[in-house]
């Protein structure tokens, strides 16, 4: 009789035990409290902070019509001459700060101008089918007399638009970032080359350097 009643009360035990793990809801598994965690702290960024809760770039720019971007910037150096030599270039060459240009001395209502090229490698597209598109450039320079006044932006073989300067930029000592505003967002699937016109109004010769130059791409 004694055995009968260990034997009971051991079964009793042993159905409470399975009543209660049956009653415990399952604890989730890492990675799904990860994921959880995650979008709990996504909404919360997303309800302080609105689309994109990344710091703005400086100088702030307008990117209200897209939420990512890649800003590339390419030394100077990798800037080239335009077509066949010109007689009004004095002297022509890279060092290394950046590509470097002499004009010829002007005067009698003439000036002495010339073009340089400043190439990107551009996005075709990026995986999943997306085009990015530019509407901000960006040149490092500094002159020493000499003027840039106005850029021509290529698409390949394709003239896009220019950007007139009004005041010409010119500027003395330490090199100036300018960015520079196309007036609205552009593909550039074929590469994107920014051609800088610059120009000589002095009566010596006196040139400029192109220290760097960039594009934000957005998409």
């Amino acid at each position: 009789m004694k055995h009968i009643r260990i034997v009971v009360l051991g079964a009793f035990i042993a159905l409470l035990c399975i009543t209660a793990a049956m009653a415990t809801p399952p604890l989730p598994d890492a990675a799904a409290a990860d994921s959880e965690q995650r979008s709990a702290t996504t909404a919360a960024s997303l309800a302080g902070l609105g689309v994109c809760g990344s710091e703005p770039p400086s100088p702030v720019l307008d990117g209200g019509a897209f939420t990512n971007y890649d800003t590339i910037f390419y030394h100077g150096a990798a800037a080239d001459a335009n077509g066949i030599p010109n007689s009004d270039i004095f002297l022509e060459a890279d060092y290394v700060d950046g590509h470097f240009m002499y004009l010829s001395a002007g005067g009698g209502g003439y000036a002495p101008s010339a073009f340089i090229n400043c190439p990107f490698a551009s996005y075709e597209s990026k995986q999943g089918g997306i085009r990015p598109q530019v509407r901000y450039l960006g040149l490092l320079y500094r002159t020493t007399g000499a003027v840039i006044d106005y850029v021509l932006i290529y698409n390949g073989c394709t003239l896009v638009t220019s950007v007139n300067f009004d005041p010409p930029l010119t500027n003395s000592g330490d090199c100036t970032v300018r960015v520079i505003d196309l007036g609205g967002w552009y593909p550039f699937n074929r590469g994107l080359n920014m051609v800088v016109h610059v120009r000589n109004p002095e009566t010596f010769q006196s040139g400029l350097i192109i220290g760097g130059y960039a594009a934000r791409f957005e998409w």
